[in-house]
């Protein structure tokens, strides 16, 4: 069985995981792992958890930039 990673952020506007999530159980009965940082920032280290630590196929990365151009 195929195992998919989920890596999202904690002050995203939307919990854009949970739609991804709800799209995959839709369609697929893949395992699901969902790991939360703080910040967008963060999600490279969180994928990489998710590929290493947790033996994940695939991964999706959702975060949201905040409204500041810095």
């Amino acid at each position: 069985m195929a195992k998919i990673g989920i890596a999202d952020t904690t002050f995203a506007r939307v919990d854009m995981a949970k739609f991804a999530i709800d799209a995959i159980k839709k369609n697929s009965d893949a395992k699901i792992e969902r790991y939360t940082v703080p910040g967008f920032k963060d999600l490279p280290v969180a994928c990489k958890k998710l590929f290493e630590e947790y033996k994940c196929d695939i991964v999706i990365a959702l975060g949201m930039a905040g409204p500041m151009p810095i």
